[in-house]
């Protein structure tokens, strides 16, 4: 099955032996029975939440996430009734061997939510851009992208044996954004110390509790600065954020602009 049948692709880059297209699922979607494609493809999430499945094994993905599919793995997938929008890379064999040393190309690997965040609002922004300029800076972002990859590839464990309650913890960070569940509270829910949360949440995402809670947040933020009118103060507090300060500092510091500029942007 092409790339095309699950909603709106936009190829970006074209060449002779790999490809960068844009790929948008539209909010009906709700699932997508097994299917297969002819070359390995790396999704990378910006916008919107879904689900695939894959030798038995269901991946969560968000903005920031990231998910390598071998050529011809046969996956199903589900969606949650938002619209998913993110970029998609195609390889050869020959490209994905030398693009991606560090990955089993044998093998989907999975690459948590928000571990890819920098890369990602990188490429969002010049996806929005679309001067002449754009088709440049993204072929860097792509080779970035593959490399970045690459590098979690080789160093991050399997996501199978990652402990089902650092699984959970994510699970909660991301359902539950909006609450004020710091490492503290977050341990006691998950009958943790601390410590050891701290630990194991570091070494699985490469933040901190406080610093996903954030990023989780704020992925939301812009879903509905693109997604409605909503007044950003009214944002602000449905994400949880102290309030619409707090809100703009962080936009800023994450995305190089403010929440209105953004909302500009994306009209």
């Amino acid at each position: 099955m092409s790339a095309v049948t699950l909603g709106r692709i936009s190829t970006v880059l074209a060449g002779a032996d790999y490809s960068l297209s844009e790929v948008s699922i539209p909010a009906t979607r709700t699932s997508l029975a097994p299917h297969r494609h002819e070359k390995a493809q790396l999704y990378l999430v910006l916008e919107g939440e879904y689900s695939e499945t894959a030798r038995g094994r269901e991946f969560s993905l968000g903005p920031g996430a990231a998910l390598f599919r071998p050529a011809h793995e046969t996956h199903a997938n589900g969606f949650r009734g938002t619209e998913v929008h993110g970029i998609l890379l195609e390889f050869e064999p020959a490209a994905a061997r030398a693009l991606l040393p560090g990955l089993p190309l044998d093998a989907p690997t999975y690459f948590p939510a928000h571990v890819l965040d920098r890369l990602c609002g990188a490429i969002d922004r010049e996806t929005r851009h679309g001067d002449p300029e754009s088709a440049t800076a993204l072929r860097g972002l792509s080779l970035c992208l593959a490399a970045e990859v690459s590098r979690l590839g080789r160093d991050s464990r399997d996501e199978a044996s990652a402990p089902p309650w650092l699984l959970d913890a994510e699970a909660l960070l991301r359902s539950r954004s909006a609450e004020d569940l710091r490492l503290g509270k977050l341990a006691s829910i998950l009958g943790l110390s601390p410590v050891r949360l701290a630990v194991a949440f570091r070494r699985r995402f490469h933040c901190s509790v406080g610093n996903y809670l954030v990023l989780t947040r704020l992925a939301h933020a812009r879903r509905m600065l693109v997604e409605s009118r909503t007044p950003v103060a009214e944002i602000a507090q449905a994400c949880g954020f102290f309030d619409q300060s707090h809100f703009c500092r962080a936009f800023k510091r994450q995305h190089g602009m403010s929440p209105g500029a953004f909302r500009r942007g994306s009209a």
